[in-house]
C-alpha cells in the first residue's frame, strides 16, 4: 500500500490517499476546536475500486464502513491517551 499526505495543515487539517492494485482510498481529516478541552473531528472519505475489489464493495459494503470505524476509534484512542493498540 502506498500511503500519501496530500494536505498538512495540522493542526487544523490532514489529508491523504491509500492506494493499492485495483484500489484508491482518499481521506480527508478536519479538526475543529470547539473549546480548550475538546476537538470535532469530521472525516471526509472517498473509494475507487476496480476489478475484484469493486466485487468487494458491491457483495461486502459492511466491511469497509467496519475498518474505517476501526481506525476512527483508534486514532481517538491515541489522541485522547497517546496509546494505541496495533495488530
Amino acid at each position: 500500500m502506498i500511503q500519501t499526505i496530500t494536505k498538512r495543515n495540522l493542526p487544523d487539517e490532514i489529508w491523504g490517499t491509500y492506494e493499492i492494485k485495483g484500489m484508491w482510498y482518499e481521506v480527508k481529516n478536519y479538526f475543529i476546536e470547539m473549546d480548550p478541552n475538546r476537538t470535532k473531528w469530521k472525516s471526509k472519505t472517498e473509494l475507487r475500486c476496480s476489478g475484484f475489489m469493486k466485487l468487494m464493495t458491491v457483495f461486502l459494503p459492511g466491511m469497509f464502513k467496519k475498518q474505517g470505524y476501526k481506525y476512527q476509534v483508534d486514532f481517538k484512542k491515541f489522541a485522547e491517551q497517546q496509546t494505541i493498540k496495533t495488530k
